[in-house]
């Protein structure tokens, strides 16, 4: 078997740190994006809730208390 060559391992070292990189950031965008859909859904229960039941300013303190 041949010896490995530094630099050739150093570039397969940083192609593999790069593909790992962009894993990590394409996890943090889906992520994001469900935690964004989750916070708009919430807003909108809120919102159906003071329309529908009349509820003020203080259930969503109460909500912010409890959550």
């Amino acid at each position: 078997m041949d010896k490995i060559h530094p630099s050739d391992y150093e570039a397969f070292v940083n192609e593999i740190k790069e593909k790992i990189f962009r894993a990590q950031l394409k996890a943090m965008q889906e992520i994001n994006r469900e935690l964004l859909s989750l916070y708009s859904d919430i807003v909108k229960s809120i919102v159906d809730k003071q329309e529908q039941l009349g509820w003020g300013k203080s259930a969503i303190e109460n909500l912010a208390q409890d959550l």
